[in-house]
């Protein structure tokens, strides 16, 4: 059944409009989104507002009531975005339109207006209604301090592809958007604007200096199997000339490389492992997998 937020009172009336959810209760209303498609994600836990199913994400917010919390204590990032609810009396409010970005309510006592000005929820309501142009309009009214809570916001609303656009969007996050969700040409973009260390500096080149686990080793392994071989070799060759700091993960890329018959993969491997005596440089079947990999 369908819950109301701050109340255990039933639910008065229901409206559904241009794809959003409008309940009211006894004495306070609430907007609720939906998931935006096959392509909504969640980027963690979700708790108190967010309701996570097999079919995505839900996201509800308090618009108007007496006695609601103005902001919430959770560390769900989103909150920080949380719209302040209006501190209003209503009287078994029901929903009967939405109006000039305002919801009109008829209550016991007349008919009340609820502003619904805020940037989270014009960006949402304007989602939901299919103009994402209008949308991103309001992103600018949203601190760029805030840019990371909006891209979940963006990704739980099935707008993915809005959020990795972010101006307030860390580097690091951008990357792991446009991986989650295969946007293998930003993700060519990226390597082309920024350098190795740059890239590397991220996670430091893997967690618990683990080459398998490098954020950049990912981006390079996703760029490979989408058919961009040149930059993959590009990464390779500096991660290797960084030395011992960029070794483990160039070898691991050469190694690909080698294995697939990559053009240009034996300057790779002598970068990698060295010649032998003689001068010439080993097949890849003759080097141990310790070689390549770094271990």
């Amino acid at each position: 059944g369908l819950r109301a937020e701050h109340s255990s009172t039933a639910v008065e009336s229901v409206k559904f409009i241009h794809g959003v959810l409008y309940v009211s209760t006894q004495n306070l209303v609430q907007v609720i989104f939906l998931s935006g498609g096959d392509t909504a994600a969640s980027n963690g836990e979700i708790d108190g507002d967010g309701v996570q199913d097999g079919w995505g994400t839900l996201d509800s917010y308090v618009l108007a009531g007496p006695d609601v919390p103005a902001s919430s204590s959770s560390q769900d990032l989103t909150k920080l975005l949380r719209p302040s609810p209006l501190p209003i009396a209503l009287n078994q409010p029901s929903i009967l339109a939405y109006h000039g970005s305002s919801l009109l309510l008829s209550t016991a006592s007349g008919v009340r207006m609820v502003p619904l000005l805020h940037p989270l929820l014009r960006i949402g309501i304007l989602l939901a209604a299919g103009q994402p142009e209008v949308a991103s309009k309001w992103f600018d009214a949203v601190p760029r301090r805030n840019h990371e809570a909006l891209a979940i916001f963006l990704e739980r609303r099935g707008a993915p592809d809005m959020a990795v656009n972010l101006q307030g969007l860390s580097l690091e996050s951008t990357i792991d958007i446009c991986i989650r969700y295969g946007m293998t040409d930003r993700l060519k973009d990226i390597v082309d604007t920024h350098s190795v260390i740059q890239l590397r500096a991220i996670d430091g080149g893997g967690r618990g200096g683990i080459a398998s686990r490098s954020l950049l080793v990912g981006i390079a392994l996703n760029l490979f199997a989408n058919g961009h071989v040149d930059a993959v070799s590009r990464i390779a060759s500096d991660l290797l000339d960084l030395g011992d700091q960029g070794r483990a993960e160039g070898r691991l890329l050469a190694g690909l490389l080698v294995s697939a018959g990559a053009a240009g993969s034996d300057k790779l491997l002598t970068q990698a492992v060295g010649t032998l005596p003689d001068g010439t440089v080993p097949a890849p079947g003759d080097i141990p997998a310790t070689s390549i990999l770094g271990v």
